[in-house]
């Protein structure tokens, strides 16, 4: 039970960051004017594919319910789907391919290794 909560309580803060630092896009602002966005959005979403593996394994090694899961890991895939946007849109600003750096992403849960690991996401 304690891991569960421990589990949502760092998920639900890495989530939540830029709402607790009161980075409300104006140092992604500044960092899009030096040239730094893409840097910030490819940072962020390593983070966040991270924490779907975190998320896959502790419902693989039986900490989180399955409907802790489901609740978790969508949240997070949707923000790793709008950071993969973003990196998408910052490519296309600056006349880059965003298939070069595309991590493949596996399509669901279900296609995490039995060992938790998720493979590479």
């Amino acid at each position: 039970m304690i891991l569960v909560l421990a589990a949502v309580v760092g998920v639900a803060v890495l989530v939540a960051w830029p709402l607790l630092t009161g980075d409300e896009g104006g140092a992604r602002e500044e960092a899009a004017a030096g040239g730094d966005a893409r840097a910030e959005v490819e940072e962020d979403l390593h983070r966040s594919l991270q924490a779907i593996r975190e998320i896959a394994f502790d419902r693989a090694s039986g900490h989180l319910s399955d409907e802790d899961f489901r609740a978790l890991d969508a949240d997070e895939r949707a923000r790793a789907v709008d950071l993969l946007r973003r990196r998408d849109a910052l490519s296309a600003d600056d006349g880059g391919d965003p298939e070069e750096t595309s991590p493949p992403l596996r399509s669901s849960p279900a296609d995490v290794d039995a060992d938790g690991s998720g493979g590479r996401l």
